[in-house]
């Protein structure tokens, strides 16, 4: 393979890892990216849903009565297809307002009770969907209920596969394109550079063109062999007289 060949193909395969390499890094940040975006709007909804229930709880209005909670996470629900349920309830773990109208009154997972304890905003993962909840607080700061937003995984997986697919071809497309320019160009530098030492060769081999030598390295190799060729011509002179003295 020719030195042209080897510097072409080092540019192809490099440029193709670096393709490689930057699809995978778009891809990594275009899911947090996508990841940031729903726990925001989640995250939102929430800090909306909790305000309403504490502020009328500040008011002395028991969390059983404010019935206008029901209207408003009926009403989200709807704006967002992504959310499969809206749920408040109580610490004990009893459904209290619910967007699954026959989940009123019925137990929660047990899970999102022993959530209440931890920090807020909590984040809960259940087969193929995501659990988003807060906590809803009393004016002596302790637990008056809890807020539970459950979202499908599974959309925002489609999404991130399509994404995924798409990046793929782009890259690869990319990648394609600049390892054909950069094998080019490479191919057309590797001549570039080997034309004088070729002309070295060609000249030290006595394939001399019709032209006369140009170059300092192309008059060095004319040069070096018209010295050989006078050199040889010298010997075998020399060898001549040598078999004349012989014979005589």
């Amino acid at each position: 393979m020719s030195a042209a060949r080897r510097l072409a193909l080092i540019a192809v395969v490099a440029l193709l890892a670096l393709a490689a390499a930057i699809a995978a890094l778009a891809d990594v940040s275009g899911r947090e990216f996508a990841d940031k975006v729903g726990r925001g709007r989640t995250t939102y909804l929430l800090g909306v849903l909790r305000n309403a229930a504490e502020t009328n709880i500040s008011y002395g209005i028991p969390l059983d009565q404010v019935t206008s909670l029901q209207a408003l996470i009926e009403r989200e629900k709807i704006s967002d297809p992504s959310i499969l349920a809206i749920d408040l309830f109580y610490p004990e773990g009893q459904s209290l307002f619910s967007t699954d109208r026959g989940a009123l009154g019925e137990p929660v997972p047990q899970s999102w009770v022993e959530a209440l304890a931890h920090p807020a905003p909590w984040r809960l993962d259940e087969r193929g969907e995501v659990v988003f909840g807060t906590t809803i607080e009393n004016d002596l700061g302790t637990a008056a209920g809890g807020i539970a937003i459950t979202v499908s995984d599974t959309p925002r997986a489609a999404r991130a596969f399509a994404q995924r697919l798409d990046l793929v071809g782009l890259a690869l497309l990319v990648g394609i394109g600049s390892a054909l320019l950069g094998a080019i160009a490479m191919g057309s530098l590797a001549r570039l550079v080997e034309r004088p030492f070729g002309a070295v060769v060609r000249g030290l081999a006595g394939r001399l063109p019709d032209r006369a030598p140009r170059g300092r390295l192309e008059k060095a190799a004319f040069a070096a062999r018209q010295r050989w060729v006078a050199a040889n011509a010298a010997a075998a002179g020399a060898m001549q007289e040598l078999r004349a003295m012989d014979d005589a």
